[in-house]
């Protein structure tokens, strides 16, 4: 999770990465992703023209996640490993107050606070409607959707990782063309907790406390949310 200003113009960039559990090097593969993404996701905004609108398209993401397929067959080739071992779901998100692109391979949720339900996407399957968390200290967060649904195929308890040779097929891209006055991604892990899987829709009760408490102590203390967030992510249970 990181925000950086470009041009003038702020932008807040996320990226979460799930290795799968029946993997040998899942918590290496996930971290890889994750690593390599966030340098892309910097270096691209860097190199933007000032007129440019910041917000990636669906070919750039195509783009990002074909560089992360690749490190991981790399990485794996390396350990004498297939790349299944290194197998991990995706989440990220590049928002700022024009718009949200948001991007997805495999299960888990990426939840949004839109002031408007405009949207365009790829066609592939975006919906409306352990988390990385920002929001706005002077807007009010609810109602949310799901920027993109968790991709779980056929059965409830498989996805689709990021190592899989048709990964191209798997990548979701939903544009916003709306800022976003809250953002949560999620592990599947949390999804049904936190998501009404029958309805495809968002459970309300689970992300206002959270987003609630966020803009609470960034008025408290006068820090940027985003910086709250970062402080609540490396509590432990229970703090």
């Amino acid at each position: 999770m990181a925000r950086i200003t470009v041009h003038g113009r702020t932008r807040f960039f996320a990226v979460v990465a799930d290795g799968a559990g029946s993997a040998d090097h899942a918590e290496q593969g996930a971290h890889l992703v994750c690593t390599r993404l966030h340098g892309m996701l910097r270096r691209w905004l860097l190199r933007q023209p000032a007129d440019a609108t910041l917000l990636p398209q669906p070919a750039q993401v195509q783009k990002w996640l074909h560089h992360a397929h690749t490190a991981l067959v790399n990485e794996a080739a390396r350990l004498g490993a297939s790349p299944r071992q290194l197998a991990c779901t995706v989440l990220g998100v590049i928002a700022g107050a024009e718009g949200v692109t948001c991007f997805q391979i495999g299960d888990g949720a990426i939840v949004l606070c839109l002031p408007a339900p405009a949207v365009t996407d790829d066609g592939a399957g975006a919906l409306p409607g352990e988390t990385a968390m920002a929001a706005k200290a002077d807007q009010a967060v609810g109602p949310y959707q799901v920027a993109i649904w968790p991709d779980n195929g056929e059965y409830a308890n498989t996805t689709f990782f990021v190592t899989d040779d048709d990964y191209a097929d798997h990548l979701h891209v939903a544009i916003f063309d709306a800022g976003p006055t809250a953002v949560a991604l999620l592990s599947d892990g949390m999804q049904r907790l936190a998501l009404n899987m029958a309805a495809h829709s968002v459970h309300e009760p689970f992300f206002t406390p959270f987003f609630t408490r966020l803009l609470a102590e960034a008025a408290r203390t006068g820090h940027n949310p985003r910086r709250v967030a970062g402080n609540f992510s490396r509590q432990r249970p229970g703090q």
